[in-house]
C-alpha cells in the first residue's frame, strides 16, 4: 500500500492559527473585564433587560425607591398602620356619649358580658289630682320606667290642686327590705336611703322631681340624673332618667313635646333593666 506522504505545517500557516486564537481569546477575557456596573451608563440599561429577582436588596440605595416603584398589594401592615384597620369602626363614634358607663363594665361576669344600656322610650303621662302632692302621690298609678328582680324605678305624675302645681316624680322601690337607693333629689331622700318594702313612705323614694307652676313647662332641676339602685341580694339597677313637668299652656304657641294641657314625661338610659 501507497502511504500518503504528512507534511510539517510552514510557519506562515502556524504564526495565522496562533494569532487567530488571540485574536478570539482575547476579546472574550476583554469582554468579562471591561463590562461591569461600573462602565453601565446611569439611565442607560432599561428594566426589561434586567432579570427579575436577580437584583439584591443590598444592591439598592437605602429610601431610593417610593410608593410609585412599589406595588402596595405585595406589603402586610407596616408598623402602626395594623391598627389602622380598626379605623372602619369609627362610624360608631356617634355611641360615644354613653361611654361615661364604660367603668360599670367592672360588673361584667365570667363570660366577659356586661349589663346593656338601652334608651328608655319617651313617656308622655297626664296627672291624678289631689288636694296636695301627697294625696296625688297616693292616688297615682305608677308608671314603670325600668325593673330588675326586686328592684323597680317608675314615675308618677301629680296635680295638686291646692297649690295648683303639676309634680313629675322619678321614685323607687324594692321588695327586699333594706335596699338603698341613690338619686339627686336631696330634699326628699338625701343621699343614701334605705327602702323597705312596705315602711318606707313613697315620698322619700323619690328620686328626680320637676315642679311645673301655672303655664309653665318644666324639667327636673337636678345637675345630675344619675339613679342607682342595690338590693341586699346583690341586684343593681340604675341608669339616667329624666322628668319635665307642664301645667296649663305655654306661651307662644305649639306646646312641642309637651302636648296639649297639663302632662309629665319621662325619658332616659337604662343600665340593666327591663
Amino acid at each position: 500500500m501507497r502511504r500518503i506522504p504528512l507534511r510539517r505545517p510552514s510557519p506562515a500557516l502556524v504564526v495565522a492559527l496562533l494569532a487567530l486564537f488571540v485574536a478570539s481569546g482575547g476579546t472574550a477575557v476583554a469582554t468579562t473585564k471591561l463590562i461591569d456596573g461600573s462602565t453601565v451608563a446611569r439611565n442607560s440599561l432599561p428594566g426589561d433587560r434586567i432579570t427579575p429577582g436577580s437584583v439584591g436588596a443590598e444592591r439598592i440605595k437605602p429610601d431610593s425607591l417610593t410608593g410609585a416603584q412599589i406595588q402596595e398589594w405585595t406589603l402586610g401592615n407596616v408598623r402602626r398602620a395594623v391598627t389602622a384597620d380598626r379605623a372602619g369602626y369609627a362610624e360608631h363614634a356617634g355611641s360615644v356619649g354613653h361611654a361615661r358607663y364604660a367603668d360599670r363594665a367592672g360588673h361584667a361576669d365570667s363570660t366577659g358580658s356586661v349589663d346593656t344600656l338601652r334608651p328608655l322610650a319617651l313617656k308622655h303621662v297626664s296627672p291624678t289630682a289631689g288636694a296636695d302632692a301627697d294625696a296625688g302621690l297616693a292616688a297615682a298609678p305608677p308608671i314603670t320606667l325600668a325593673k330588675r328582680g326586686p328592684l323597680t324605678i317608675y314615675g308618677k305624675c301629680v296635680l295638686d290642686t291646692t297649690n295648683d302645681q303639676v309634680f313629675a316624680y322619678v321614685l323607687a322601690s324594692s321588695a327586699q327590705d333594706g335596699a338603698i337607693a341613690v338619686g339627686d333629689a336631696g330634699a326628699y331622700t338625701g343621699d343614701n336611703q334605705l327602702l323597705t318594702s312596705s315602711g318606707t313612705p313613697e315620698r322619700q323614694r323619690a328620686l328626680e322631681v320637676a315642679l311645673a307652676d301655672a303655664n309653665v313647662g318644666r324639667l327636673a332641676s337636678w345637675a345630675n340624673p344619675d339613679v342607682q339602685l342595690l338590693a341586699p341580694d346583690g341586684t343593681q339597677l340604675g341608669g339616667q332618667f329624666y322628668a319635665g313637668a307642664k301645667h296649663g299652656t305655654i306661651p307662644g304657641g305649639t306646646q312641642g313635646v309637651w302636648g296639649d294641657g297639663d302632662a309629665c314625661i319621662f325619658w332616659g338610659d337604662v343600665i340593666g333593666g327591663s
